[in-house]
C-alpha cells in the first residue's frame, strides 16, 4: 500500500476522487494482493534498452503493479520507465495486450520516485539561499 499511498499523497490526488476498483475489462486471472487505485493519467513510458519514448495514458496503479495504454506493441519483459507529472516508476513489462487500436501493458513496478514537484522547488529554494 506504500506505493498507492505515495502517489496518491504526491500526485495531489484526493483518495475519495481516486478511488480503488478492481478491472474487469480482461477475462484473465487476476493476481494482484491489493486493489488497484484508478489514476488516469497522461504518462510518457520509455523503453530503456532502446530509449524509445512514447505517450500513454496511465490507468491504474496497486502494489508493486501499474497498467499503462500506449499505440504501439513492447515486449514482456522490457525494462521501462512511466513518467507522470509529479512521480516516475520503473518496471518490467509483465503483459502487452491488443485493444482496439492501442495496446494494454502490464508493469511489474520495481522502483518508484514521488513528490518531484516538490523536490524541484526545495532544490531551487537551496540554491537561492
Amino acid at each position: 500500500m506504500a506505493l498507492l499511498r505515495g502517489i496518491a499523497k504526491n500526485y495531489g490526488m484526493s483518495l475519495a476522487l481516486a478511488t480503488a476498483e478492481k478491472s474487469t475489462t480482461t477475462t484473465s486471472i487476476d493476481r494482484r494482493q491489493s486493489d488497484r487505485l484508478k489514476v488516469e493519467t497522461n504518462a510518457e513510458l520509455t523503453i530503456l534498452s532502446t530509449d524509445v519514448s512514447v505517450r500513454g495514458w496511465l490507468m491504474n496503479v496497486s502494489d508493486g503493479g501499474a497498467q499503462i495504454r500506449v499505440d504501439r506493441s513492447v515486449p514482456v519483459s522490457e525494462l521501462v520507465k512511466i513518467e507522470c507529472t509529479d512521480f516516475f516508476l520503473l518496471g518490467e513489462v509483465v503483459y502487452c495486450e491488443a485493444d482496439r487500436d492501442q495496446w494494454m501493458l502490464g508493469v511489474n513496478v520495481e522502483h518508484g520516485m514521488y513528490g518531484l514537484k516538490a523536490l524541484a522547488e526545495a532544490i531551487r529554494r537551496s540554491w537561492l539561499d
